[in-house]
């Protein structure tokens, strides 16, 4: 579990090493969250309503929750499950690894989703999480994928075009390729710059059109350091980003779904939920950070 005191001392440990991050996005909330459901647990994708309220998520035991996100000046003061479903997943044939490990969701505006997993590696699209799913056709990574590294944060633009973006690769090269599959077809455009460490693990695209990325870094006793960057969809090349915000380790568990929309006053906010590995040393918690204007 988190510990503040653990996470300031990692802070104090940052600034010593000279290591320093532009903050333009405010912390503003964070709600730990519990439900009396054994299948609740290892929340790995998240999507929001475009005003906030109600959401999605899937686990990485293949289940499905709906649920609403109560506010009190602008701050989550509770939230409330509307149900906890399991997925549909159907046999995959001589399947040697997991098949259940849900990591990345996407959803459609016709209320259909994007579900990438892990273990066994594909992308599945759902009319509802109770039908069976129909499976894209997987992209071409040269450098390969480990197990517990597949594609873990999936966004999907105005137009209707797929981003996946895998954790981690077999082959140590310093940036992650963002796929993009458009009319049946895998294309990687661009490639994100890998920095200090940290692993893709959720994406979202912002009402501004940008694609947002969190990322997260496992920090042995001092626990997590999560970052969000900011990317231009129409890059070319191997791209930095802009860092939104970088948390020292221990500052929140671990984050790794992420939904980005507009508040009432027109800001833009980052909503993030933790998978807690169904560990009772770790927790699942929203947590929102508010961009400046």
């Amino acid at each position: 579990m988190p510990n503040r005191r653990v996470g300031a001392l990692a802070a104090a440990l940052c600034l010593w090493a000279g290591s320093t991050y532009p903050e333009q996005a405010r912390f503003v909330s964070e709600l730990a969250w519990t439900v009396d459901n054994p299948s609740f647990g290892g929340l790995s994708g998240l999507e929001v309503s475009e005003d906030g309220q109600s959401f999605v998520a899937i686990s990485d035991r293949g289940s499905s929750i709906r649920g609403t996100l109560r506010r009190k000046n602008g701050v989550i003061s509770s939230v409330e499950m509307v149900e906890i479903t399991g997925m549909q997943i159907d046999p995959i044939p001589a399947a040697s690894g997991r098949i259940f490990d849900a990591e990345g969701l996407a959803s459609l505006p016709d209320g259909s989703h994007f579900v990438s997993f892990e273990g066994v590696h594909r992308v599945d699209l759902y009319d509802t999480f109770t039908a069976s799913p129909t499976r894209l056709a997987p992209p071409t990574i040269p450098e390969g994928l480990y197990e517990n590294g597949g594609l873990e944060a999936l966004a999907i633009d105005t137009s209707g075009r797929l981003f996946a973006i895998p954790e981690n690769k077999r082959r140590r090269i310093p940036d992650y390729p963002v796929l993009v599959y458009q009319n049946d077809i895998w294309t990687t455009p661009f490639r994100i710059l890998g920095v200090d460490g940290m692993r893709p693990v959720g994406a979202d695209f912002g009402p501004d059109g940008a694609l947002y990325l969190l990322e997260r870094s496992f920090h042995g006793i001092f626990g997590f350091s999560s970052r969000v960057r900011r990317f231009d969809p129409g890059s070319t090349g191997v791209v930095t980003g802009d860092v939104l915000f970088h948390t020292p380790p221990g500052t929140h568990d671990n984050l790794e779904g992420i939904a980005v929309w507009s508040d009432e006053d027109g800001a833009l906010r980052l909503t993030m939920v933790s998978d807690n590995n169904f560990s009772v040393f770790q927790r699942t918690e929203f947590v929102e950070y508010r961009l400046t204007p």
